[in-house]
């Protein structure tokens, strides 16, 4: 190792144990590795079976792996590796772990090494390939892997800064750069990437967050079904606000309330009582009546459907959570929330069912299916009240636009098994899939 090297990583520990903890305090993310089940591991290599890290920063990047890891599990002996950076994805990790059910096939799961000791774990670990998602680029990690010799896979990438600035500093600090392998969902970024790393491997394919949402709708929620028998009478269309911020409802209430059509739904991003309240509060200046889902209760479901007033006007409040991306389902368009605040939230869950969709602008341009789904005509931008005035007049109606959106939807699916066979598998020389029981 040289003594940029050396340095760079010096520094990268000195700020890891003590900058990092005091500026992060409600974190569990800075406890040590060091101290959990890795020290434990027996990391003898099997000759038989190849070996593959899979690491997410956070849950929406575990999304991204969720399939890919799932489907290795199930097809191949392969050891897993899997590690995540944010607290976001410890819940969603715990669960994705709960269903692989061989304890001796997944090494470790749990949080990732800090940047400055890399390479101690990877060569613990030796895997046969490391595969992250997006545009998680750790110089540290990158330069661990060049030396070692482990390829790295990033799926679903983007030509984002954090790439650029990782090439160069791998360049700074005298190292070349490890085999590189992207997949990217549109031909610009493949482009970019190409121009910014000549040498990589880039596969022009749809991110695999297609198949995770596709196959969580298909399974039905009974609080779905249960509300939907509630509520079967009240008028179309029906529009569901997912994922609302009050920011975004407060957009809709500068809304003309007559282009508001039909039945109105809000699932609120927070559920706790002082959203609800604020939410609620807005709602009701509208002239909206509420009603909330925890009143649709099992007696509720075998009474008779709610009927209103010819002039009533009603909006269904989500106020629980677990079931957005299964309610979308019922849904003749939808509004995701988010972007006039924190940033906006899953246009994939609503976009699977083939529905017209809008959102704001913040945080649009870090997702390529909302490029892309914008090409198609699905989603559209609203910077204000007066872009959504225009979109609720001109909301798409027809069936034959619908069934066209499932179709492109159809053309995702697929992308996890195309992305394993084609970029993964390969590089552990993994191929014929074993038997193996469905999780």
């Amino acid at each position: 190792m040289n003594w940029r090297c050396a340095f760079y990583r010096w520094v990268a520990r000195l700020l890891v144990k003590w900058i990092a903890p005091r500026a992060f305090k409600s974190s569990s993310r800075f406890s040590q590795i060091e101290s959990s089940k890795w020290s434990r591991i027996n990391w003898q290599e099997n000759e038989n079976r190849s070996r593959i890290w899979f690491h997410a920063a956070s849950a929406g990047e575990l999304e991204s792996l969720w399939t890919l890891i799932e489907e290795t599990y199930l097809q191949t002996s392969a050891e897993l590796i899997i590690t995540i950076f944010s607290d976001s994805a410890l819940k969603p990790l715990t669960t994705l772990c709960s269903k692989l059910r061989d304890p001796g096939r997944v090494l470790f799961s749990g949080f990732s090494p800090l940047e400055g000791v890399w390479e101690k774990y990877l060569l613990d670990a030796k895997p046969n390939v490391f595969v992250t998602a997006k545009y998680e680029a750790w110089p540290d990690l990158w330069v661990s892997l060049s030396r070692i010799g482990i390829p790295l896979v990033i799926v679903g990438a983007r030509a984002r800064s954090s790439l650029s600035a990782v090439k160069k500093l791998c360049r700074l600090l005298g190292v070349q750069l490890p085999e590189l392998i992207f997949t990217t969902q549109l031909e610009a970024q493949n482009l970019q990437l190409k121009e910014l790393f000549p040498t990589a491997d880039i596969f022009l394919e749809s991110d695999p967050r297609w198949d995770r949402v596709k196959n969580r709708v298909l399974i039905s929620n009974p609080k779905v079904e249960q509300m939907q028998k509630v509520i079967s009478d009240l008028p179309r269309p029906w529009g569901i606000l997912g994922s609302a911020w009050a920011e975004d409802v407060r957009v809709w209430s500068c809304v003309d309330p007559s282009l508001i059509q039909g039945t109105l739904w809000i699932v609120p991003h927070h559920v706790d009582p002082q959203s609800i309240a604020e939410i609620r509060a807005i709602l009701e200046q509208m002239g909206l009546t509420i009603i909330l889902s925890t009143e649709m209760t099992e007696a509720k479901a075998s009474a008779p459907p709610i009927s209103l007033a010819e002039d009533q006007r009603v909006c269904i409040v989500v106020n629980e959570m677990g079931f957005l991306a299964e309610l979308y389902r019922l849904g003749d368009w939808a509004f995701v929330g988010g972007g006039y605040g924190a940033g906006i939230h899953s246009t994939i869950e609503p976009a699977v069912h083939g529905i017209p969709i809008a959102g704001g602008p913040n945080g649009a341009h870090k997702f390529d299916e909302i490029e892309d789904l914008i090409q198609t005509g699905q989603f559209t931008l609203i910077h204000d009240a007066e872009n959504l005035s225009r979109w609720l007049q001109n909301l798409p109606t027809g069936v034959a636009q619908r069934f066209q959106w499932q179709a492109q939807t159809q053309s995702r699916l697929g992308s996890a098994d195309r992305i394993l066979k084609a970029v993964i598998w390969p590089l552990c020389k993994l191929s014929a899939p074993k038997e193996h029981d469905s999780l």
